[in-house]
This record gives structure tokens, sequence and C-alpha cells, in this order.
């Protein structure tokens, strides 16, 4: 039998060595193609760090950021203690080299709040409005958190595994704060009432978490006033929990808020079911998202002949463009394969575009391409990209082919400004159609190539040739969207729609004489016909945007604005529409229904007259309304009026006294208030500590200054053992550019003792990595001999990414290994107590990681990780042997639910001192057990290698120089919601299930697979093999798994055992 001290040893180490070799398997990258010079400017609250180019852009976030914070502070009565970093990135490409997080920002990610130095990151992505509302979103993460736990790391830490507030709470006062109300989230809202999805709030996850908690504390301001939303919050941050903050500030709990928000909202909305219409009621729906288990399609796009339709689609769990028939709806092929190559990095879904060549024979769109985005063109008979253009812009987006096939136009951000440019295909020539600080997007060609319709943030600024040199967007409105028309030769703008609704993706009509655009103005997304006659007579266009018998230009009012016949809606839809493409008489555009995006087919648009179709205001919008067409800022949601906006953004905001303090410490956690000193010496109170006499913001440059992310520790002294301590210190600038840790485990003296010291060297490309370090063991060998083991030495790493999915790792590592006995026993072997190894390994590996994520593991891609490992001979001490390993996983992904997936790992170890594998068991395996027949040699326990999972078979149960190990794993929905009251309140959701196969062996010779049973039955020989099933739940702080498992040999079968682990599923 293993040894007690014996069995804790073999536990740490299988934990601790399995651990280390998977941290280093895969994983996305973080490429740096850009060196970034960093400065920054400071605000009265807010110091906000950018870079050459984004000047503009950083002086609209300071703005802005104190703008959110006027009113944050507000609603919570509170004061902040510390001023708040915004680290701001001029494009989404760049804000993928971030080295602030673990992986690379998907692009659905807007920005983040990191808590440790709570640093507020975000990108510009072409629009003012959203870089408005990403900075109040985060800025509200950043304040709650040091509201609820502090400012240091070891506060908030310490403050967030006592008071763990859920989701829904965190994300929906992010978004209620920075949205109030809007025509969006009523949208999704409404549509999660009418089907029946909406879930209590204790289960709101996914988008459901942000907008169903927004949701929440709507109706609670709506019903007992905004100022309660602001008590809850305060009753939360001292109870530290939400459910008694529910209770304390509003006298009911959080199942009693759930039945009357649901009640309340079926109020609101089940009578729009009798007033609108359904998507598929009025148009064909193309694309089923229930049906393929997918949440969007979109971006459709008719080809020329209108005989076919290209679309983006998330249905295979990436994001790819497919082919149907417009005619039957009938799926013809998948032209582009979407986030899997460093090409295809992302394909802007939130921003999607496709266009047809005239004659229908390929397609363009654009995609993030490595360091910057391309448009890329497909032909699409080959299925295949034939050429990309890359231009040395920010960001490139919503690309449109010219009737005559020559040239392109599309969205381009540069340095904070997002302007139309086209790109003539025969010349190569790039040139500007609009040039200003607007935000300028949606373009579409008009049908004789003069003109192009878009969307802008413009307002009245139709002439940018007359802007003051010290304009500044953020003094103005620019959170509201119109329809423009700028002729392409003399860069002429007129403005087509003057509303105080949102506006977009507007098109053209096949003869040109209309537009089509949808628009928010009775409080959903529906289409709008436009006719492009003058309002004064009926000629058929008019001149001043390029047409023939028109009207002459001075007809046009002063702000660009030319008076047209009223637009007339064509659709009353329940939800809410997007993205419309016009060929023929074929309107194609996409509608959000039944929790998903899909496409839809209207025939024959202009056969609805005006007049035809009336829409009844939602409640959302009378609510809003002042009085008759004028509604007041949708897009923030604010009761205000534009002229009180205006006011309040060109006010300096002034610092507010701070009547009180609170911070996350010891008297904190037993429910205290402590009064802290006064932080108001760093804040600023006068203009001229931050700006200069000419009133802009003072730029100061960047210096690399190290503080402490985390400090944490304890120490005791024992009679018997003496001094005993840990600690865990972690460095860091503010970039994340420099990364130092420092653990220690100190036990006796400096030879019992733990530590380790690493550096990582993180701006560049090519990332390095440098340390020294102490392990040192204590066990019992032969069950009764004192032993100790100390591994110490240095490493060194580098790893050189090639693109997002594709790097190669290298590692140096020196090992001083030896063996001491502690107890002098004449009676035991000396070779036992007094060992060592000096060791030299270098390992080089070929990683490939695209996959996707689920709740529980990898559900879609591919990861590979290929290694040689190499220790050469250093003399009598040394360790020669050569160790090959491979570790190849793939997942097929079903309608976003399931997922099958298939793992093949191998290796072989030669040389002199050839090392083993040893074959059993899983990861971070609970209930654990070994075989007891196990001999370990001092490079056994170092240098060998830990191969899982083979569930059913305890640690070690085969052991050799060479392995094999197969896994195969079907993953499903098993519990979407469990609820228990006895004996504990219990709160589960999303519980899923997996059923495994698991094969493998570990040998030194030759390998027997099958041998046969006296009776001639074919049975395993050397392979071992299991089967079974399993749950997975998630407590929030780690992943559970419990599984059942059977061994065979094929001719029978074992009893079942019991398997409790942590961790994801490989």
């Amino acid at each position: 039998m293993i040894s007690k001290l014996r069995y804790i040893f073999l536990l740490i180490f299988a934990f601790t060595h399995v651990e280390n070799v998977s941290a280093q398997l895969f994983g996305k990258n973080n490429v740096q193609y850009t060196h970034f010079n960093w400065h920054y400017i400071q605000s009265p609250h807010f110091d906000i760090y950018f870079y050459p180019g984004a000047e503009r852009v950083a002086e609209f976030v300071a703005d802005v950021a104190e703008s959110a914070y006027v009113e944050i502070s507000r609603d919570w009565t509170y004061d902040l203690r510390d001023r708040i970093v915004i680290i701001l990135y001029k494009s989404h490409n760049d804000f993928g080299q971030t080295t602030l997080s673990l992986g690379p920002p998907e692009e659905s990610v807007g920005g983040f709040t990191e808590f440790f130095k709570n640093r507020v990151v975000i990108p510009y992505e072409g629009s003012y409005e959203q870089l408005r509302h990403v900075t109040h979103h985060e800025l509200t993460h950043a304040v709650m958190l040091q509201m609820i736990f502090g400012t240091r790391a070891q506060s908030i830490v310490a403050g967030i595994a006592r008071a763990q507030i859920p989701l829904w709470f965190i994300e929906g006062l992010a978004e209620y704060e920075s949205r109030g109300w809007d025509t969006e989230s009523d949208m999704f809202i409404r549509d999660a009432v009418i089907n029946g999805y909406l879930p209590p709030i204790n289960f709101l996850y996914a988008f459901l978490a942000y907008k169903g908690g927004q949701s929440v504390l709507n109706y609670i301001a709506d019903k007992y006033g905004k100022q309660k939303v602001g008590e809850l919050l305060s009753k939360i941050r001292f109870s530290k929990s939400v459910e008694r903050g529910i209770k304390q500030s509003i006298g009911i709990n959080s199942r009693e808020l759930s039945e009357q928000w649901h009640k309340y909202l079926k109020k609101n909305y089940w009578p729009d079911f009798a007033d609108r219409q359904e998507p598929s009621d009025f148009a064909k729906q193309i694309t089923f998202h229930k049906k393929d288990g997918n949440f969007i399609n979109t971006s459709g796009e008719l080809s020329p002949q209108g005989d076919k339709i290209a679309y983006l689609s998330d249905k295979s769990g990436f994001f790819d463009i497919y082919l149907v028939s417009a005619i039957d709806g009938n799926l013809l092929s998948k032209l582009v394969s979407g986030q899997k190559s460093s090409m295809l990095e992302e394909l802007h879904w939130l921003r999607p575009g496709i266009t047809w060549d005239p004659q229908g024979e390929r397609i363009a769109f654009a995609a993030k391409s490595r360091e910057q985005d391309a448009l890329h063109i497909v032909n699409v008979r080959k299925r295949k990209i034939v050429k990309s253009y890359k231009f040395n812009l920010d960001g490139l987006y919503s690309p449109d082919w010219s009737p005559d096939g020559q040239e392109i136009v599309f969205v381009g951000t540069k340095n904070g400004y997002a302007d139309l440019y086209v790109y003539n295909l025969q010349d190569q020539n790039l040139k500007k159609i609009t040039n200003d600080v607007f935000s300028d997007l949606e373009p579409r060609w008009s049908p004789d190539g003069k003109k192009i319709v878009f969307i802008s943030d413009r307002t009245k600024f139709v002439h940018p040739e007359s802007l003051a040199v010290d304009f500044k967007i953020q003094n103005v409105n620019y959170h509201q969207y119109d329809v423009y028309i700028v002729d392409v030769n003399s860069k002429k703008i007129t403005r087509i729609t003057k509303t105080s609704a949102n506006e977009k993706s507007p098109v053209w009509s096949p003869d040109g004489t209309k537009l089509a655009y949808v628009s928010d103005r009775q409080g959903i997304f529906n289409i709008y016909i436009q006719d492009l006659t003058p309002a004064t007579k009926q000629s058929p266009v008019f001149a001043s945007i390029g047409f023939v018998n028109g009207e002459d230009s001075t007809q046009i009012e002063s702000d660009g604005f030319q008076p047209l016949n009223k637009a007339y809606p064509i659709t009353n839809v329940l939800t809410g529409i997007d993205h419309l493409s016009w060929e023929g008489e074929r309107l194609l555009f996409t509608a959000f229904y039944q929790g998903g995006f899909d496409i839809y087919l209207m025939k024959n648009p202009l056969k609805i007259k005006p007049g035809e179709i009336k829409i009844v205001e939602t409640n959302f919008i009378k609510k809003l309304k002042v009085h008759e067409d004028i509604v007041t800022s949708q897009s923030t949601g604010k009761n205000r009026k534009l002229d009180a906006e205006e006011k309040a953004l060109e006010k300096e905001v002034e610092t507010r006294e701070q009547f009180r303090n609170f911070v996350f410490d010891e008297n904190f956690k037993k429910g205290k208030i402590t009064d802290e000193a006064n932080y108001s010496s760093k804040f600023f109170n006068d203009p001229s500590q931050y700006k200069d006499f000419t009133g802009h913001y003072k730029i100061k440059k960047y210096k690399t200054k190290f503080s402490p992310d985390i400090i944490t520790g304890g120490a005791g002294y024992d009679p018997f053992f003496g001094f005993q301590g840990a600690s865990l210190i972690s460095f860091s600038d503010l970039m994340g550019k420099h990364r130092i840790n420092i653990t220690t485990d100190i036990f006796i003296d400096f030879k019992n003792s733990d530590f380790a010291l690493s550096y990582f060297y993180l701006p560049n490309r090519t990332d390095y990595g440098v340390g020294v370090f102490q392990n040192t063991y204590l066990f019992f060998s032969q069950g009764r001999f004192l032993v100790r083991d100390r591994n110490y030495g240095l490493n060194f790493l580098l790893s050189r990414p090639f693109d997002r999915y594709h790097r190669l790792d290298f590692t140096l590592s020196f090992f001083n290994i030896t063996r001491q006995g502690l107890l002098d026993l004449k009676d035991v072997d000396a070779s036992l107590s007094n060992q060592s190894v000096h060791v030299l390994v270098s390992k080089i590996s070929y990683v490939k990681d695209n996959v996707l994520w689920g709740r529980t593991g990898p559900r879609a891609g591919t990861r590979y990780n290929f290694s040689l490992q190499f220790s050469p001979d250093l003399g009598a001490h040394g360790l020669d042997f050569r160790i090959y390993q491979m570790d190849y996983r793939t997942y097929f992904n079903f309608s976003k639910k399931y997922t099958l997936a298939f793992r093949l790992a191998g290796g072989l170890s030669e040389g002199r001192h050839a090392q083993k594998f040893f074959l059993g068991g899983l990861r971070n395996w609970i209930n654990l057990d070994f075989r007891d027949d196990v001999q370990l040699e001092l490079n056994d326990i170092y240098f060998s290698n830990f191969v899982t999972p083979l569930r059913g078979f305890d640690y070690y149960e085969k052991v050799g120089s060479k392995f094999f190990l197969t896994n195969i794993e079907f993953r499903f929905p098993f519990i979407n919601y469990f609820i228990m009251n006895l004996p504990l309140p219990l709160r589960f959701s999303n519980i899923r299930g997996v059923v495994f196969l698991d094969m493998g062996s570990a040998w030194d010779g030759s390998l027997n697979f099958f041998t046969k049973t006296e009776t001639g039955k074919l049975k395993l020989d050397d392979v071992l093999m299991s089967f079974g099933w399993g749950t997975r739940i998630n407590l929030g702080i780690f992943l559970l798994k419990y599984d059942i498992a059977w061994r065979t040999d094929l001719t029978g079968t074992s009893k079942p055992q019991h398997l409790f682990s942590i961790g994801a599923d490989f």
C-alpha cells in the first residue's frame, strides 16, 4: 500500500504536472503586429491612454466619460475614490492586439473592464454613438467595482468571493445606465415575451443577461422611480447579496420581483400581437435559425439576376458565407468558411456587407486578415477567393459594387474618421468621397453609378469644409442617423431624411427614383419607401443630387435637406427589420423573430401604396414623446431635449465635493462602514491642470511604471517547524507589456521552501519569458524512509505567433534535482537517499487552435500540438532522452447544442534514459485512485507525462515509453433548469451531458492489440477501453464533472466507477 504522505505527494504531482502541460498545449494568440507608442491625457477623473492617430478620439472619450460619470454619480449618490484608467485603441484590429486579455478579443467584444487595476479597454470602430455607449457601459462596471469592492486588487478579489453578483445585474445595470431604454432593447424583450422564452430573473444568461437585466432595472425605475435603482445598488453593496438587496430596497424577494416583472411586460407587449405582423406573414422565409440551431443569418444579398442569395450565417458555429436559391430557398453551397484561417479571422457580422458584381459571377466582402481588414473577391462558381486588397486602413466595412463593375465603395476608418472610399479595380486607384469627422456608413450605388446613398450622424453639417477648426462632434447630436446622398464627382451631399428617429440600410429602387430604408420612427424598425420626387413639384427627381430635369439646388434648405414627399411604411412587423437588398421586384431583408435573425424575401414591395399600412406607436415611444413628431434622444434613451443635451456636453464638468467614501476592508466584511481619507487630491478641479491655453487636453508621454496586480499571503511560527508562510505577488505595467510574478512557500528554512520568480516581456510579436524556481517535496520512500527532493533551476521561453491560430513555442530549461535522505537508517539502500540529476531540456512545439468554446469545453473547430522534447547527456548525472508527441482534437457542431468531439494523441520516448508515459485517470480527479505497485525513479517523477482521460482506470494503469489515446465524446444539453428547495435551496441551469468512449495503451516493446479467449472470442490485450456517460454543472467558480465509467475488453464489462472531477472538457 502507498503511505499517506506518498499518496499526497503523488496526488499533488498528478494535478500540477497535468495542469502545467495542459496550460501550454493550446490557445489562440494575441499577435502584436504593431508597436504602440503610448501617450495619455487626463480629465478631472480619468486617464485616457492612446497612441498617434487617436488624439481626436481620445478627447471625445475624455468628454463623454466625464458626462457619463456625472450621470452615474448622480444616479448612485456616489463619488469616485480613485482615478480610472481608460485605454483606447483606434480600431478593433488594434484592440485585438491588446496584452491585457488572456486571448484575442472576439468581434462581439466591444470593450472590457479589467478588475485588477480597474482598467477600461475600448476600441473606436467607426461610430461615435457606439463608442459613447461602450464608454458609458464599461465605466459603469469600473465605478461599480470601486463602489462595492474598493480600489485595491486584494479587496476586489476578496469581495468578489464574498459578494457574488449575478451577470444579469452586472451587465443589466451597465446597459441601463448607458442606454436607459431603447428601440433595440425593446425589440429583444418584446420578442422574448411574445414567443415565451423569457426566463425568470435568476436564469437570465447569454444576451438575455444584458437585455433582460436592463429590462428588470427599467421596470424597477418605471414602477418605483429611477432613484430606486441606485438604492438597490447601495443595498447590495452593504448586504453583499443581490437577493438581500432586492428585499431591503423593494420589500419583495427575487421570485416575487420576477413575477411582477413578467406581468408588467405581458401587459406592455401582448397587445402588439394583434396590431402587428410576423415577418412570415408578408414575406417568404429563406433561412430558419430554429431548425439550424443558430442565432444569426444576416447580410442577405440578391444576385443581379435575382435568382440567388448570398448571406452570412453562424449555423456551423463559425461565421460563414452561404449561397441559397431565391426561388425555393434550397442551399446551393458554402462559399466561404470563416474564422479558421488568418485570411478570414473575422467576417464583420456586426457590420456585415456582401455585394455581387453586375454579372453575378463574383461576390466581395470585407474581413479581418491578420493585422488589418481586407477586401476579398470570391469566384462564386469555384467557391474560391481570387483576389484580396488591403489599403492600410484601420477598418473596412460594407462594400458595394458599382453598376459598371469597375469600382467598389466601402466604409473605411482611419484615425477617428469613418468615411466613404471608392476603389477602382482597373487602375487600382483609391479615392475618398467624404472626408470629415462624421460617421458615414452603409453606402449603396445608385443604378446609374453617379451617386451613393448612405447614412450618417452629420445632421445639418453637409458642408464639412465650412466646419470650424476646433469643431468637436461631442458638442452636437451624434446619436441619431439620417439618410444622405452624395454625388460621386462633385462630392456634394444632400440630406434625404430629417427625423428624430434612426434610419439605416438604405437601398435604391431598380429605376433609381425611390429609396427603401429601415426606420424606428414608431418604435420598431420597419421598411419605408421614400419617393425622391421633391415635395414642391412632381418632377422625376431633383438636380441637386445629380438628376436632370429636376429642381434647382436653391430649394435645398440650409442644413442640406431636400423637401420630398413623405416616406411611407410598407411593413408593420412585430419585432424589427435590418439590412435590405433590392433587385427587380424582390426586396430581401433580415428580421429578428423567435430569438434569432433570419432572412426573408418580399415580392413587389411597390404594390403597397402610401397610407395602406398604418403603424401604431409602441408604448416605449409614447412614453418618450414630449410633443408630436419630436422624440428625445432615442439612441440613449434619456428623456431630455437636444438643446439641453448639447449644453450639458459643452459645459465643463466640475468635481463635486465628496461626502463619504467606503472601502472593502475588514470592517466592511463584517457589515460595518468605515470613513476613508479624503481622495479629492487625486482629481482635478481646475481645467488648467489638464488643458492647455488653447482648450485642448495636455498630452503626456507614457512611461513604464510597475504597480502590483495582487499581493497576498500569510505567515506563522511553529515551535517545532519554525517559520512558515506563503505569498503571491504579481506586478505589471499599465499596458501589460511587462509582467513579474513571485510565489513563495516558506517551510523551516530555504532548502525546504518553494519559490518561483518569472518575468514576461510581451510588447512585440515574439513573447519572451525567463524564470528561476525551487520546489521541495518531502515524502516517504519504501513506506518509512523520509526523503527530500529539491528541484531548482531556471527556464527560458519564447513564443512566436504566425497569426491568431498558429504559433511556434520554444522552451529551454535547466533542472538540478537532488534527493537526500533526512534520516540515517543503516538498513536502507543508500542509493535511494542520495541521488542527483542535472538536466538541460529543450522543447519545441507547433500549435494550431481555432476552436470555439461552449459552456463546458470546445464545441467546434480543430486544435493540435506537435512537439519534440530533447535532453542531451550531460555526463554521469545527466539524462539522455527524446520525446515526440502529438495531440490532435477536432469538434463537429450540430445545431449549436450538440458536439461530437474526437481526440487522438500519441507519443514516443527514446534514448538512454527514455521517459515514461503514465496512462489512466483523468485531470483534476477528486475521488482519485492509484495503482499501488508503481515504482517511480527520480527522473520518472519530473520528466514523465500523465496521459488522460482514460476513465474507469486508475492513475499509472499502464506505463511505457510509447502510448496512444483516443477519446470520442458526444456532448448534449441534459437539463435546462434544475431547482431544489430541500434540503438546500439550489438552482442550476444548462446542465450538460456526455456519452464517451476512451481507448488507449502505454507499452515498451511491441503492442498486442487483440488476443483471443479460450473459446476463441476476440478480446483486447494490451489496450484499455472504457465507456460511459456523465454530466457537467457550472457552479460559478468551477465546472463540476460527474462520470460513470465501465471498463470493457470486448468480452464483458466491469462494475461502474463513479468519478468526480473539475475543469473543462478536452
